[in-house]
């Protein structure tokens, strides 16, 4: 009778280990990781927004662009791609006609986002769309992105 007790507790024992693994393992590819500065979904309401206006508010009132925009899902729209940085994390955004402005977006792009952008070329129209990560009055806006796409 004693082993089969054993017997019994060892196979409940091996089936709940097996069941703690893997909810173990499918959480882990659920949790954001903390290189990402911010998570953005597929599934977010994006605010549709053309990016001359958000150049206008940050150079009016820096203050109240930040309040504007910090931590919006946005699909900004009438801005160009500028340049791509050479390791391919991040791509920075002008308003059309904007080429002296040093007021920019820059968006920090994923390995999926930069196959696309590989596609692009610079002075081509794009539409972002991403979470404001922050407001600098000098350099302009920081966003990670959920995707770039040619407009």
């Amino acid at each position: 009778m004693k082993q089969r007790s054993t017997s019994l507790t060892i196979w409940v024992l091996a089936i709940v280990s097996i069941f703690s693994f893997s909810l173990f393992i499918s959480g882990c590819g659920s949790t954001p990781q903390k290189s990402e500065k911010a998570q953005v979904t597929q599934d977010s309401n994006y605010k549709e927004v053309r990016l001359d206006d958000m150049l206008s508010k940050l150079q009016k009132n820096p203050l109240d662009a930040e309040k504007a925009y910090k931590g919006q899902d946005l699909q900004i729209t009438g801005g160009t791609l500028s340049d791509v940085a050479a390791d391919g994390k991040s791509v920075t955004v002008k308003g059309i006609g904007e080429d002296f402005s040093l007021k920019t977006i820059e968006v920090d792009i994923n390995a999926t986002q930069k196959e696309e952008v590989a596609k692009m070329e610079l002075g081509q129209p794009v539409v972002v769309y991403g979470k404001v990560i922050s407001v600098d009055n000098a350099k302009g806006y920081v966003l990670t992105a959920a995707k770039i796409e040619k407009h």
